[in-house]
């Protein structure tokens, strides 16, 4: 009977092979759950209601009131009237103007919402009764849809 000898691989070498696998795993593991921690616990979550929409027929304009709730743990804001838009009858119509102007919804407790005013302008129907859907673009990149019936003021 003839016994092959064959040779393994050196233990040193074994041993960094461990050790480099060990660590490859762990910054893995590591990696996974900082996303996930960023994910429970930073940036802004922000839900929003709306209070009213209601149309001025002198000034041709729609007014709608939305509060924002942020229990998040940073700030989020809208860029520029120009990402909040409102469907309507068929028709989009784009954002005049946003008061108050500063328009960064802070962390606030739920029961102290941040209060924002948009204002439409131009508007070419008479939308009482009409249901309208407000979209609302923050910088987050998250976008906050809200629909409601139209009033008269």
């Amino acid at each position: 009977m003839k016994i092959s000898r064959r040779e393994a691989i050196s233990p040193v070498i074994a041993t960094i092979i461990i050790i480099a696998v060990t660590i490859a795993i762990s910054l893995a593991v590591a990696a996974w759950l900082m996303g996930l921690w960023s994910g429970f616990v930073g940036g802004p979550k922000i839900t929003a209601s709306l209070v009213k929409i209601s149309y001025n027929s002198d000034e041709e304009t729609i007014s709608a009131d939305v509060n924002f709730i942020n229990t998040g743990t940073a700030a989020d804001r809208i860029s520029s009237p120009t990402a909040v838009t409102l469907r309507i009858g068929g028709k989009t119509y784009t954002c005049g103007s946003i008061a108050p102007t500063d328009a960064t919804i802070k962390p606030t407790p739920p029961d102290n919402p941040t209060q924002l005013t948009f204002t439409f302008t131009d508007i070419d129907i008479n939308p009482v009764g009409y249901t309208a859907t407000i979209e609302i673009r923050l910088m987050s990149g998250n976008t906050i849809v809200l629909t409601g019936s139209v009033i008269s003021v």
